[in-house]
């Protein structure tokens, strides 16, 4: 019984993993259109652009 025991937790550590690659692929596949969205955020806001302070515009 003892050596079920280790292997339960095993599993369950296994299956947090499982859990943590998933959501950081997510994340991943989430990023490019965050990107987007704060690039467009800071193109239509001064405020918000900081690689250009001073546009032309």
């Amino acid at each position: 019984m003892r050596f079920f025991g280790s292997l339960w937790i095993a599993i369950g550590n296994m299956k947090n993993l499982l859990i943590a690659i998933n959501y950081f692929a997510m994340w991943l596949e989430m990023k490019p259109m965050l990107d987007g969205m704060l690039l467009n955020l800071s193109s239509q806001s001064p405020l918000l652009d900081m690689e250009n302070p001073y546009p032309l515009k």
